[in-house]
């Protein structure tokens, strides 16, 4: 009994191990290898968006940037977000 109970324990926590791994650390390695910011060029490569475009989301603060000195960069994981709550999902 004892051992049965034992065993069904160590499955239970190779099953959560194994979920963890498969979920999580896709996402971990995925966050690693992202940069902190991206360039006004990269943005409007990934979106299409001319560069007037994006000084408007700018100006009209619907995107996050950071400013030093005359450079601009947009926040890796902001910017994504942004994408992701104007996402438009099709119908069923």
């Amino acid at each position: 009994m004892e051992d049965t109970l034992i065993l069904t324990k160590a499955s239970i926590l190779k099953q959560v191990v194994n979920q963890v791994f498969d979920e999580r650390i896709p996402q971990i390695a995925e966050q690693s290898n992202q940069k902190p910011f991206l360039t006004k060029e990269e943005v409007m490569e990934l979106t299409g968006w001319s560069s007037r475009k994006l000084q408007y989301m700018r100006s009209s603060k619907q995107l996050s940037y950071v400013k030093h000195g005359r450079s601009i960069v947009y926040p890796t994981d902001e910017f994504y977000q942004f994408m992701e709550q104007h996402h438009i999902k099709p119908l069923q």
